[in-house]
């Protein structure tokens, strides 16, 4: 070779494209957030405004007018709680102390707690403001969310879970359940706060 002669240019690897598609997808997915973001806030304020000035403003959500209607009178303690084990029990006797239980079953999702083998299958209870989930173990799962906190959850059909939003800094965001189970609890959910104060 005489040393006037160019060296051809390094062929860059076949998985560079995939890389590109993956980076231009990443960018336009973190765009789509912040417009949706920045669409909720305008959203929040101007039916903040609206409802300053006396004009009714729709729920959040747009099946929250399909749901049946929310459990009014709480179910009996004893019957609810009869089926779980004594562990189980002692975590929720102690998480809903004195609230009432309007709507009680066990979930098909499974937290850690501890165990080496398995997990924990969660329980959800709804109070009269408050999803409380929990599962017993070792190292117990509990979390108590407000209503307030989950204004935004719907039911995912394709998955069969509950989806619990915007429900920030809470270690499950979703539940497996029936349809029947997660209508109602979004029933519960999305109730007026004065139904049961």
């Amino acid at each position: 070779m005489s040393p006037n002669s160019q060296t051809p240019p390094a062929v860059p690897p076949a998985c560079s494209a995939d890389e590109a598609t993956a980076a231009r997808l990443q960018r336009t997915l973190e765009l789509q957030r912040t417009r949706i973001r920045l669409l909720e806030e305008e959203n929040a304020s101007l039916a903040a405004r609206l409802r300053e000035q006396g004009i009714p403003v729709r729920t959040s959500s747009a099946i929250a007018n399909e749901l049946p209607a929310p459990r009014e009178n709480p179910t009996q303690r004893d019957a609810a709680l009869a089926n779980l084990e004594t562990a189980e029990r002692q975590l929720a006797e102690e998480l809903l102390g004195s609230h009432p239980i309007f709507l009680f079953f066990r979930t098909e999702t499974r937290a850690d707690v501890g165990r080496w083998f398995s997990r924990g299958r969660v329980a959800a209870a709804a109070t009269d403001r408050d999803l409380v989930l929990f599962a017993a173990g070792p190292r117990p799962y509990a979390e108590a969310i407000p209503f307030t906190n989950l204004h935004r959850s719907l039911y995912n059909h394709v998955t069969g879970e509950l989806i619990l939003a915007p429900a920030r800094e809470v270690r499950l965001t979703r539940i497996q359940i029936s349809p029947a189970d997660g209508y109602q609890l979004l029933a519960q959910i999305y109730q007026e706060p004065s139904n049961h104060a």
